[in-house]
């Protein structure tokens, strides 16, 4: 998978998953989504390919690190930056594996 398709991949399911969490602030966001997004997928893109890396640290690293940019950034609910965070990542990294075999 081209990395352009798991960025549009990683954001529109990112977004789509989170809305529900944060839907009075949108705009913010889906700028958090981009930035996550612009980090984790070639990061994780590049792990995939180059390293022999287990993805469950990687999973859970993700998991912390959106969490932690959501807490922060955006509204200081732990429990909803958590599930927000675990529901989209799941299907994130599912999304990923399912495209790159």
């Amino acid at each position: 998978m081209s990395l352009i398709v798991t960025l549009l991949g990683f954001f529109i399911i990112k977004f789509v998953l989170q809305f529900p969490f944060y839907y009075k602030n949108w705009k913010r966001a889906a700028l958090l989504v981009l930035l996550t997004s612009l980090t984790v997928a070639p990061l994780i893109t590049m792990l995939y390919h180059e390293t022999e890396t287990d993805f469950l640290f990687v999973y859970v690293a993700m998991i912390l690190f959106d969490a932690v940019v959501l807490y922060f950034l955006l509204l200081p609910n732990i429990w909803k930056a958590a599930l927000a965070s675990f529901i989209a990542n799941t299907i994130v990294i599912v999304y990923f594996y399912l495209g790159n075999g």
